[in-house]
């Protein structure tokens, strides 16, 4: 009687162990497969204009002056112009710069990257708030920001 038991335990133990690996074959094989991000396809570089401070329409002057000090990402239509603006909040020095080294558009966005670029040397500890504007052609697609 103990030995039909044994067999039958090994069998389970067995069947147990070939469905734990099935299962952790097929997690491993959605996770490599089916939860991989498909990144847009560029269709075009978008052209833009870096917007000097005296450009920029007055209201949109008080949107960024009251979000300065902290991170903000924005966009603002003024008649068949969009401005992309990005600010990197409170800053303890003076001397930073921002590129945006992609600005393209998708099927679905325009997408736009910026980098928040350090200052160079030793500058004086003066409080600053970088922030960048640009223009391009107004254009009905969401922006995303990288």
């Amino acid at each position: 009687m103990f030995a039909d038991n044994s067999k039958m335990n090994k069998r389970n133990v067995y069947h147990l162990i070939c469905r734990v690996i099935s299962i952790c074959l097929c997690a491993l094989f959605c996770l490599s497969f089916g939860c991989t991000s498909k990144k847009e396809e560029r269709l075009q570089e978008i052209d833009f204009t870096v917007v000097d401070d005296d450009e920029i329409p007055e209201e949109l002057k008080t949107i960024i002056d009251q979000k300065k000090t902290g991170e903000f990402k924005l966009t603002y239509a003024d008649q068949d112009e969009l401005y992309i603006v990005v600010g990197y909040g409170k800053q303890l020095t003076g001397g930073y710069s921002i590129q945006f080294p992609d600005v393209y558009l998708t099927k679905e966005n325009i997408v736009v990257t910026s980098v928040l670029l350090g200052p160079e040397g030793e500058e004086p500890a003066n409080i600053s708030y970088p922030y960048a504007v640009i223009k391009i052609e107004y254009r009905p697609e969401p922006v995303l920001f990288q």
